[in-house]
């Protein structure tokens, strides 16, 4: 099929299906999402979903933390910014934005506070093992060093 065929096609398909950004039972009774996919999807539709979500958080961060905390995303060791993007891909850029005394310390290069200030939030106290893996990533640039947990990462 050539490419003017294809995104026909693309755009017929998006228009009969229409969009839903929130799960709801089609005229069929099945759980359906976006333009008419259904429930469960394959692993591989789930990694696709994760990068493309990832990719958006990244950049969202990107701007976000220059407008809102004069931190220059980019410019942060990768570490930094891998943990950064791990918390905002669970708690929401938005929510990312109210770890205000860890972004203060971000900001001026401070990693034991930043660490620290991870650890001291409603965000550690609710899932604590992933907390203290991203709080390691801030302090250390690196994955815990002790033994893995369930989810394959050091706790």
């Amino acid at each position: 099929m050539n490419a003017d065929t294809r995104e026909q096609m693309f755009a017929s398909l998006r228009e009969e299906e229409g969009y839903r950004g929130k799960p709801y039972k089609c005229s069929t009774g099945h759980w359906t999402v976006g333009y008419g996919t259904t429930f469960p999807i394959t692993k591989a539709e789930a990694a696709w979903l994760l990068v493309q979500r990832a990719d958006g958080v990244m950049s969202e961060l990107d701007i976000r933390l220059a407008a809102d905390h004069d931190i220059h995303f980019l410019r942060l060791p990768e570490m930094v910014q891998r943990a950064l993007v791990e918390i905002a891909y669970q708690v929401g850029v938005s929510g990312l934005m109210r770890f205000r005394r860890m972004l203060q310390a971000v900001r001026v290069g401070n990693w034991v506070e930043a660490h620290d200030e991870a650890l001291d939030s409603r965000w550690a106290r609710q899932t604590p093992g992933r907390a203290k893996r991203m709080a390691y990533l801030l302090l250390n640039g690196t994955t815990h060093p002790g033994p893995t947990g369930t989810k394959g990462m050091a706790v």
